[in-house]
């Protein structure tokens, strides 16, 4: 399973210095073309306004959030750097200039930029919630889960922060925080097909066979095409005497893409 943070696209008033009517035009089409995923019109029409108005930090914000929805991560750092370099300082552009770097696996300074975003504001959730990825990926789990309870305090109502230490939880084998985290998690949200698959999980572990079923009806419900959930729906089925709906289940997950679960279709299934 997944580990999430989130990537901030916000909007941004541009401040037009010189050529004002044809910079804001191509600033404009940027804009549009960008909510229309249009990346490389976007990418061409904020480089436009740029040529005409070096000084657009605006434009600089929105190409590299451009360059980061098109992978091109190291462009995107530069383009908040330069952002910065004119004045830009608010939490959001640290916090995506962040998000690139540990895109590249630049864990440092990534830490750096998350941080920043939280000296320029310290209710700015999403920064704790990537510091507890960075946490997790360093190992450090008790700085991880410290972080996502500080996003909880300011925002009690934030998804990804239950999501995220509830998985964290799972990991370490903690089932029942895992438990009261997903919970949260749910009551926030859903809609979320992670969600309920851990959940899910979470059942399976301990062999609340049914409640685990109910569960991962419940993602599939959310999307059909989510493998896994298929694939442990059929080892609850196994476990509760139910083959034929487990070996169902399994196939179903290997049309999907599952690979793990061509190893119980083949050997229960015959």
């Amino acid at each position: 399973m997944k580990k999430y943070f989130l990537i901030i696209f916000f909007s941004i008033a541009s401040n037009i210095h010189s050529f004002a009517q044809t910079a804001q035009n191509y600033f404009n089409q940027g804009e549009v073309y960008f909510e229309e995923n249009k990346l490389t019109k976007a990418i061409e029409a904020f480089s436009k306004a740029i040529a005409l108005d070096s000084l657009l930090e605006s434009a600089y914000i929105k190409r590299g959030l451009a360059h980061y929805a098109y992978s091109q991560y190291e462009a995107a750092i530069e383009d908040y750097t330069q952002a910065m370099a004119l004045g830009a300082q608010k939490a959001e552009i640290y916090y995506n200039r962040g998000a690139a770097f540990y895109q590249k696996n630049d864990l440092e300074a990534a830490k750096r930029d998350f941080e920043q975003s939280l000296v320029l504001n310290q209710a700015y959730t999403p920064a704790y919630v990537a510091l507890g990825v960075i946490w997790e990926d360093r190992q450090e789990f008790k700085k991880a889960l410290d972080v996502y309870q500080k996003a909880i305090d300011v925002q009690p109502d934030f998804y990804l922060a239950h999501y995220n230490k509830a998985l964290l939880y799972y990991s370490l084998e903690r089932y029942k925080k895992a438990l009261i985290s997903i919970n949260k998690a749910l009551a926030v949200e859903e809609q979320k097909v992670e969600a309920w698959f851990l959940r899910g999980m979470l059942y399976l572990e301990k062999e609340a066979y049914q409640s685990a079923i109910e569960d991962f009806n419940k993602a599939i419900q959310v999307d059909a095409n989510y493998a896994s959930a298929w694939e442990n729906r059929g080892w609850a089925y196994w476990y509760t005497d139910a083959p034929l709906r487990a070996c169902e289940d399994w196939q179903q997950a290997v049309s999907l893409g599952s690979l793990q679960a061509k190893q119980p279709l083949t050997e229960k299934c015959q």
